[in-house]
């Protein structure tokens, strides 16, 4: 089958026999070294020096991508031996995406043959047995994670009151499954609108990955074929937040099902509001969040076509003004200077909202 352009370059090639990653492998012998004796403080310092000089350009990061995942799943390691768990789970999760990378465009052998300390299949039960520890530590040190959602919100004071204000809200998935081979597409569908109805939401199910049309579609230049239908919850959850007349949006994986039909979606907005703001200080300004939505989303669409900064520049101007600032709680403290990227949303105004605007678990999203 034919190839997408943008992957020729990555498919089935060996670019870690440079100057670069010879060095890279000479540090890392290096590190191992440090581990070796125990000095595992100076081995996470030297591996969070080596992958900074290789992490600021992805497209030099993926260049050997087995390299850095080893490096990434030595600072798991390390980040285990000094007792900071969530670190090394998130280490592994990184290590994943690189070593996914290489899986897919050179295969299990090359990774396992190569000579960087990396083995596909102990990479992925690490991954496993890290996460399982990560969750027994957040359990440990939040006793509230081992409670269910059904149980939180009957002993929250918000929800007690019954006084929480109904929310216009939508769920949306994208289910681009054969029915020949899977009914997962329907069963999905059943039990996300059985939900829904119960509820007064509405509910969104697309059988094909959408794509956004906006100002911006011109630079997707390959086929939409070649896209992953998992990008497509983007273009999903765009579509209908473009919309402007939901206070919130949740985006719900095609394979999560609603379990506790009982809980509502506001109920969870408005705990979190509570815990963030007070129980006090909770009062909705969902109606100026959709005037700001709708007048955002209609000079979005007005914008010039494939002028990327142009609307990078528009999120700005609208986003980091005092009233999209104002609220209650935060913004949060974060040690040193935040990570920017405009394109992907990491701009001032993400870091200095005082109000919640996303909720997220394992398979679900509230925006």
């Amino acid at each position: 089958s034919q190839v997408p352009p943008g992957l020729g370059q990555w498919m089935g090639r060996d670019n870690c026999g440079g100057p670069r990653w010879v060095a890279f492998h000479s540090g890392l012998s290096e590190v191992i070294n440090d581990f070796n004796r125990f000095d595992f403080q100076k081995a996470l310092q030297g591996l969070s020096s080596m992958l900074l000089t290789v992490s600021l350009d992805p497209h030099v990061a993926f260049d050997c991508a087995t390299a850095v995942g080893s490096a990434l799943g030595l600072a798991a390691l390390t980040s285990e031996q000094l007792q900071m768990p969530v670190l090394a789970a998130r280490m592994r999760q990184l290590m994943a995406i690189f070593g996914s990378f290489d899986y897919q465009m050179k295969g299990e052998e090359y990774i396992d043959a190569s000579p960087w300390p990396y083995k596909w299949m102990e990479s992925m039960e690490g991954i496993l047995r890290s996460m399982a520890m990560l969750k027994q530590y957040e359990v440990q040190a939040d006793p509230l994670r081992a409670r269910s959602a059904h149980e939180l919100l009957q002993a929250s004071s918000t929800t007690s009151r019954r006084s929480v204000t109904p929310k216009k809200i939508a769920i949306v998935s994208v289910c681009d499954y054969d029915a020949a081979f899977t009914p997962l597409e329907r069963l999905s569908r059943i039990n996300k609108r059985a939900y829904a109805e119960m509820h007064g939401y509405d509910v969104f199910v697309y059988e094909k990955a959408p794509i956004f049309e906006d100002p911006l579609r011109p630079l997707l230049v390959e086929p939409q074929s070649y896209r992953p239908a998992a990008w497509s919850k983007v273009d999903a959850i765009l579509l209908t937040l473009a919309q402007g007349k939901h206070d919130w949006v949740m985006w719900m994986d095609c394979d999560s099902f609603f379990m506790d039909p009982e809980v509502k979606l506001e109920d969870l907005a408005a705990t979190a509001e509570a815990q963030q703001c007070g129980a006090e200080e909770t009062a909705s300004s969902d109606g100026q969040d959709l005037q700001g939505l709708q007048s955002l989303v209609e000079s979005w669409m007005a914008g010039p076509s494939g002028d990327l900064a142009w609307f990078e520049d528009l999120l700005a101007d609208t986003l980091e003004t005092p009233d999209a600032l104002s609220g209650c709680g935060g913004p949060y403290e974060m040690a040193g200077a935040p990570p920017e990227n405009r394109t992907l949303g990491f701009a001032k105004w993400l870091y200095q909202q005082r109000r919640p605007m996303i909720l997220a678990s394992e398979d679900g999203l509230m925006l």
